[in-house]
């Protein structure tokens, strides 16, 4: 037994009354939330998180997450999580329950352990009456904002800089970091899984179609969740923001970056740097559609046994993330085993400490940032510091020096 696991076992699973909440901890309605609230219209819902007061510790977290065995580490992590969320929610769920009798609550109700929380829909009176309870800490308005995440980037259409146009560039940036060095070492991503949290996948891509994760518990088509796992034939993966198995692609961002992780240049280039990895799709749509999606992706992928989770998103700054249950999220995957990796933004230096987005913010997060072939920094790409000095409960990484980002950058 690790010395971590060691610790966990003789001091017992206990549950905190702490967790992290936004700086604004004047009201429970967060994001804005209060302001909707009093604009809806008779009838009308809003999407929210329900951030339960009881948390599992971060210490607790962080002991688990230092146990040698990779697989000990994710059971002990995730069935500490799990714990906590079995233990609390029970009451807001059947309250929930009773909701949607009324037309209090929408038929959404996604009860989440990665963090404890519960995503829903509801009515004015609802989030009034949810506010007043005291195991919950603040309700998170988890806004739809529309068609913004994959705009079209600066430069689209022309030539890259130091390349020879899109698939030239691709080309060039699998060589620039020395990929085909490492295959030749035997590393090409064979064994690996990479949870691609994105737009969906053209599954019958050539240069992707035999690089698909199987879902080992699933049988394919029967209308049946075969391994028990919430999800009705997640053969390949999930849909969240429309909750059902169609991973296809709405938007080609998502067969873009895929291939970018792990095409396999059946169809001619070689654009994948890792040709024999695996991918998980975790669909969640074109647009800033609510951050608990994505936190539904990041869990899905640490209890399927994915080893790395990839998302070119982000939420800026202005768009009011929940900064705090980003982190926690983040680092909850981190110590569950999980390399993850986001994108730093397409915001350049506009916004000061604003720039990189969220979670591309979070201090342990892989934050990539974007150059040209000739190892020119992109001029949208976000760069950093970034600071959570204003950010409780962590208020670390003070300026003026912060936390540097983006961690690594290349085409």
């Amino acid at each position: 037994m690790s010395r971590a696991l060691s610790i966990i076992v003789s001091t017992g699973l206990a549950v905190s009354a702490a967790v992290a909440q936004p700086s604004d901890s004047t009201s429970k309605l967060h994001n804005g939330l209060d302001a909707a609230v009093r604009a809806l219209e008779p009838g009308q819902m809003l999407p929210v998180v329900i951030v339960l007061r009881e948390q599992t510790p971060r210490d607790q977290i962080e002991a688990l997450g230092q146990i040698d065995d990779k697989r000990a580490r994710r059971a002990a992590v995730l069935g500490v999580l799990r714990q906590t969320a079995n233990a609390t929610q029970g009451p807001i769920l059947d309250l929930l329950t009773t909701g949607q009798a009324t037309g209090d609550v929408g038929d959404r109700v996604r009860p989440l352990y990665i963090a404890n929380m519960i995503a829903t829909d509801l009515s004015a009176e609802m989030v009034a009456q949810i506010a007043r309870r005291p195991d919950v800490a603040y309700l998170h308005h988890d806004k739809q904002l529309g068609e913004e995440v994959f705009p079209v980037l600066p430069g689209d259409g022309v030539e890259i800089e130091g390349g020879g146009g899109a698939t030239a560039a691709i080309t060039c940036g699998v060589n620039k970091i020395g990929a085909p060095d490492v295959w030749n070492m035997g590393f090409d991503g064979t064994g690996v899984v990479v949870g691609m949290i994105d737009t969906g996948l053209c599954i019958t891509h050539p240069d992707i179609a035999n690089n698909l994760w199987d879902n080992p518990g699933e049988i394919p088509g029967n209308n049946i969740d075969d391994d028990n796992n919430g999800y009705v034939d997640d053969i390949h993966g999930w849909n969240f923001r429309d909750d059902t198995s169609n991973i296809g692609d709405t938007n080609g961002h998502g067969t873009h970056t895929s291939g970018t992780v792990a095409g396999d240049g059946t169809n001619g280039e070689q654009t994948g740097v890792a040709p024999g990895a695996s991918i998980m799709v975790l669909k969640f749509w074109n647009n800033f559609n609510g951050e608990s999606v994505v936190w539904e992706s990041m869990q899905y992928a640490a209890a399927n046994n994915a080893d790395v989770v990839s998302a070119s998103i982000g939420w800026p700054h202005s768009t009011g993330p929940d900064r705090p249950m980003w982190r926690q999220v983040s680092e909850n995957t981190f110590n569950a085993g999980v390399v993850t990796v986001y994108a730093a933004g397409n915001e350049g230096t506009c916004c000061g400490v604003d720039s990189v987005r969220t979670p591309g913010d979070v201090p342990d997060m892989i934050t990539a940032g974007a150059t040209d072939c000739n190892d020119a920094i992109a001029g949208f790409s976000s760069r950093g510091p970034v600071t959570w000095q204003n950010i409780a409960p962590y208020n670390d990484w003070p300026l003026p020096e912060g936390k540097l980002k983006p961690t690594v950058s290349a085409p």
